[in-house]
């Protein structure tokens, strides 16, 4: 497999830690509209010489905004150009914020991700992850506190590295400031192989 580490090391430490590498969990899929607006946003330069065929593909030919991917190939994505463009985690996940309030803030996705209030928002969970993803869960847990939530991912092993999570973080803060929170703060509370658990706090408008 070709992949150069110096260029991607966060896609070679990803890949590595995956059972089968780039073949890994076929059955977690990830809507292509989120690679493509990712794609559209930030570009990757000669990726033939440097990443796996599939995420060198997903590069050059970014998929159609219906099409379903192998979630492994859309996260390497990421990495990839948050390795690209030499990011840290902080700044992957500002980049990540500012892609998911256009993408779901734009007329395609408005009326699936966003609603009138965060109360309402987290009431769709279930339905609204689905919509973007296959082959994991997102669930929501209420706290005493009206404006704060429990939210807890769960997927196949090492399916999401840290830099992931930070971005899944910053989105989800992204979407609910759609659902008119004023103010949004969105922290990874605890992060497993298997699950990872957000901390979930909002002002309404």
């Amino acid at each position: 497999m070709l992949l150069d580490s110096h260029r991607f090391p966060r896609v070679a430490r990803y890949l590595a830690a995956l059972p089968d590498g780039i073949l890994s969990y076929p059955t977690a899929l990830t809507k292509g509209s989120l690679v493509r607006a990712a794609s559209e946003d930030r570009r990757i330069a000669r990726p033939r010489e440097a990443l796996p065929e599939p995420i060198a593909e997903l590069v050059e030919r970014p998929p159609l905004v219906s099409t379903w991917l192998p979630s492994v190939h859309a996260q390497a994505f990421f990495l990839a150009a948050a390795d690209e463009h030499a990011m840290t985690d902080e700044q992957f996940g500002d980049w990540t914020y500012r892609l998911q309030k256009r993408l779901f803030g734009s007329a395609l996705y408005r009326a699936v991700a966003v609603v009138t209030t965060p109360r309402m928002l987290l009431a769709g969970t279930r339905m609204r992850w689905g919509a973007f993803h296959r082959g994991t869960s997102l669930e929501i847990v209420d706290h005493a506190d009206r404006n704060a939530v429990t939210a807890t991912m769960r997927f196949p092993s090492m399916l999401y590295a840290p830099t992931n999570l930070v971005g899944f973080a910053r989105g989800f803060q992204a979407v609910a400031e759609l659902s008119n929170a004023l103010v949004a703060n969105v922290e990874i509370a605890a992060a497993h192989a298997e699950w990872a658990r957000f901390d979930v706090r909002w002002r309404e408008r």
